[in-house]
């Protein structure tokens, strides 16, 4: 998209929403984001300014989101979904091995209380 591209949709949605009796004053701008596990209104993040570039993007018109975004490959993002399996996986063992080990140092109180009432 170029900037006269740009413009045009930007006359589009003023043009909308003024015929739809909008106070374009109060629409935000939003850049739309993927987010796993939402649900709902879309994942967005906001947009802080927007102007033309200097230097070696003199030529571009840049768009500056409130959060910093990076793009993601499909093959980094499979690659973190294993990740997070494997962490879950092993956080669901330790976890199972702090319980059987709570279990076990009741038992080990129980037969201590025992084996001293037994020795009195």
């Amino acid at each position: 998209m170029n900037l006269l591209e740009l413009k045009q949709h930007v006359d589009h949605a003023i043009e909308s929403c003024e015929q739809g009796y909008k106070d374009i004053s109060k629409i935000t701008v939003y850049i739309p984001s993927y987010k796993t596990g939402s649900a709902g209104h879309i994942p967005v993040t906001g947009v802080k300014s927007a102007h033309m570039g200097i230097d070696w993007e003199a030529s571009s018109f840049l768009i500056r989101p409130e959060h910093e975004l990076r793009e993601i490959d499909r093959d980094e993002i499979a690659t973190l979904r294993k990740q997070y399996d494997v962490l879950s996986w092993t956080h669901y063992k330790v976890s199972k091995i702090k319980q059987e080990n709570e279990t076990m140092k009741a038992e080990l109180a129980v037969f201590k209380a025992k084996e001293k009432d037994n020795t009195k």
